[in-house]
């Protein structure tokens, strides 16, 4: 019997050793053949063909696909998606698997080498040098998801680009730097989602608001959009018991989260906060959340749940809660109160940093430290008081390059 058992456990570790050599093996031929031999079949790029790359379909490629599968018939246009995601097909739009995951390293379909080969125009938001070196005549142009207040740099792994989107000219020399890239890569074109803002969609509006309770004639709706803040950066906080407690600046325990709850309770005020994509960690205020009646605690995948988009929701909304996130910036285009909670910049400075020198000079809204500022500011919205409209205006001759339709201006530019 023992002698069996022994037998039997050889067999089984050179069956584990086996399969083991036989997934190095495809995975060392996935990852060197495949990629060699479609960029060997593809030939020339197809003039006719555009490609959206983003590991979601939202926000600036689904805008943008959209548009033109509605305005430019003539153009093929295929988006990368990934696996369970749900999507609602659409006139000139096929859609593809972007990746298989392999461990820590995506395995890129060989459908979506193909196409990143073939498409003449390439339109992406996160990464798209895991292709390699671009075919010949292909435009490569990174669409980026914001421009705001943020240092730091990006990865030369990732990116790799003839040309890339920015709101306005005050952003041109940071994301030059942030890329590492020539100036005259930057276009001050904006973003093609910036067309949601112009393109109010009623049923959304209205949809969230059912769905919410919300009496849009009676209450205020305010959003907060706070950035992300990784776990490591806290350790040179001064301060750092909101980010632990809630992940919400100035919310530092269930106390005070209560209290602001009443005060938009009795001020007739609804307030959206909804976390950032990255967060993922639960906090210690998620179990009391059903405790707040007016605060409404929403992560990404809510959004995706209840079918709304982020940047259709914004022009629903009377005023915007944020600090150093993009969303402040494209937030000037709707001309509407913003508040700022800069109360851990000194601490911001000392980790990822500003790309702008004073950027509270760029910031033209309520700059809040204090619960009981934020209080006072919701005050301003609920009773209509304007304190910074002209900063705004002003503001917006170097944050903004204004267009009536930001997706057929991006298209024009490239003669498509």
């Amino acid at each position: 019997m023992k002698l069996m058992r022994k037998m039997k456990v050889k067999i089984r570790n050179k069956m584990k050793r086996i399969r083991f050599g036989l997934y190095l093996l495809i995975k060392k031929v996935y990852f060197r053949v495949i990629p060699i031999s479609v960029r060997l079949i593809v030939g020339k790029v197809n003039q006719k063909l555009i490609l959206l790359d983003s590991p979601y379909y939202k926000d600036n490629v689904k805008v943008l696909a959209e548009h033109i599968s509605k305005n430019k018939p003539e153009y093929k246009v295929i988006c990368f998606i990934e696996k369970g995601q749900s999507i609602t097909k659409a006139r000139n739009i096929k859609f593809i698997r972007r990746a298989y995951t392999a461990g820590d390293k995506n395995a890129y379909s060989i459908a979506a080498y193909y196409y990143a080969l073939k498409a003449k125009y390439v339109f992406y938001t996160h990464s798209f040098k895991w292709v390699g070196k671009k075919n010949n005549e292909q435009v490569i142009v990174n669409l980026w998801h914001g421009s705001g207040y943020k240092g730091g740099e990006a990865s030369t792994i990732d990116h790799e680009f003839d040309y890339m989107m920015v709101p306005g000219e005050l952003f041109v020399k940071s994301k030059a730097k942030f890329f590492d890239c020539e100036e005259s890569k930057i276009l001050t074109l904006g973003y093609p989602r910036y067309d949601l803002f112009k393109e109010k969609n009623i049923s959304v509006g209205s949809k969230f608001f059912d769905e919410f309770g919300i009496n849009q004639d009676e209450e205020k709706l305010l959003i907060w959009l706070p950035t992300f803040v990784p776990d490591n950066y806290l350790l040179t906080y001064t301060n750092p018991i909101a980010y632990i407690f809630s992940g919400i600046p100035l919310i530092e325990s269930l106390k005070q989260a209560v209290e602001l709850d009443d005060f938009c309770q009795k001020n007739k005020i609804k307030l959206i906060v909804k976390k950032h994509n990255l967060r993922y960690s639960k906090t210690p205020l998620d179990k009391h959340l059903m405790k707040l009646k007016n605060i409404f605690v929403l992560s990404d995948e809510e959004f995706k749940f209840y079918g709304i988009e982020l940047y259709e929701l914004l022009p629903f909304t009377d005023a915007l809660i944020s600090d150093y996130s993009s969303v402040s910036v494209d937030y000037l285009l709707l001309n509407k109160p913003i508040a700022f909670t800069v109360g851990d910049m000194d601490d911001y400075k000392k980790t990822r940093g500003f790309v702008i020198e004073n950027p509270l000079d760029y910031m033209p809204g309520e700059h809040v430290y204090t619960l009981a500022h934020l209080k006072s500011f919701m005050i301003n919205v609920v009773q209509g008081v304007e304190k910074h409209h002209n900063w705004r205006k002003e503001s917006m001759k170097v944050m903004h390059n204004v267009s009536d339709g930001y997706s057929e201006r991006i298209l024009d530019y490239f003669n498509l």
